[in-house]
């Protein structure tokens, strides 16, 4: 597309982006360096009925220039999996629109990518079951020994070495 393109979260919260592009806007460079869409950016797009629409709109939708917030005309669409949003993907359209292939492409790819970001927040749901259940276990004295809690620890970090492989 040789655009600028952000990926989200469904919190807003930076998943990728694409770096060979300079022209990224002051939206897009506050949400790469802090890795989340500021919050006044989300309350004006919840304002202006985007974030609602997104919700219910499978389609890319184009969004007009608001310079107040130094957000530059762009295309949004909803990444979903198993009927629920899981983030977004902005492609900027400072110069030239995306045409109809792109946006069906932008559309194509939709699906696969709700399904990695589905993945990557079960994984780190898993993580923090797996966080929760030792601090429980520790606090109610289910280990006999400090020994014993360390091959515990040990042993839950070579499973999530396992699973990043």
């Amino acid at each position: 597309m040789k655009k600028p393109v952000i990926i989200e979260n469904k919190n807003f919260e930076l998943v990728s982006y694409s770096s060979s592009f300079a022209d990224f806007d002051q939206t897009q460079q506050k949400t790469i360096l802090s890795k989340k869409c500021p919050i006044f950016i989300i309350e004006r797009l919840k304002k202006e009925g985007i974030v609602q629409r997104l919700d219910h709109h499978p389609d890319p939708i184009r969004i007009q220039h608001i310079e107040e917030i130094g957000f530059q005309k762009r295309v949004v669409i909803a990444v979903r999996h198993l009927g629920h949003t899981m983030g977004f993907i902005w492609v900027q359209e400072s110069e030239q629109t995306l045409d109809k292939k792109e946006l069906g492409l932008l559309g194509g790819i939709t699906p696969h990518l709700g399904k990695l970001i589905y993945d990557q927040l079960t994984k780190i749901n898993a993580k923090e079951g797996q966080k929760e259940e030792l601090l429980w276990q520790l606090l109610n004295h289910e280990y006999g020994s400090e020994s014993q809690f360390r091959m515990m620890l040990l042993w839950q970090s070579c499973k999530s070495l396992i699973v990043f492989l």
